[in-house]
């Protein structure tokens, strides 16, 4: 994976509530909210969620490769956006017989 920090614009994007210790200022209209991460180890066991309040991981449409694509990262505290390989197979939606499980927005650019 390449994991990168980029800019400070993460703070313009993030919700004003909601995150731990410090919130963005949401200037850009995205409201981006702390939502975590679930994980679902398998099919008999409980889902299990992590990082509310704390962080969040937006898939986008710019591929990285032919089954993957670029995420990023919002964290509590942090004001860059962290840019990183998506380490889920578009073609299973599953990483090494786990499923993690995330938030989806849709964006329309104009």
């Amino acid at each position: 994976m390449t994991n990168s920090l980029r800019g400070t614009h993460g703070k313009e994007m993030k919700s004003i509530e909601g995150w731990l210790n410090s919130g963005g200022t949401n200037t850009s209209g995205l409201n981006i909210l702390p939502s975590g991460w679930g994980l679902l180890i398998s099919s008999s066991q409980a889902v299990s969620f992590a990082g509310i309040g704390g962080s969040t991981e937006l898939w986008t449409s710019s591929s990285y490769s032919s089954d993957r694509s670029w995420i990023r990262t919002f964290k509590t505290n942090i004001d860059g956006v962290f840019r990183d390989t998506n380490y889920i197979s578009y073609n299973t939606g599953l990483s090494n017989e786990s499923m993690l499980l995330g938030p989806c927005r849709c964006i329309q650019q104009n």
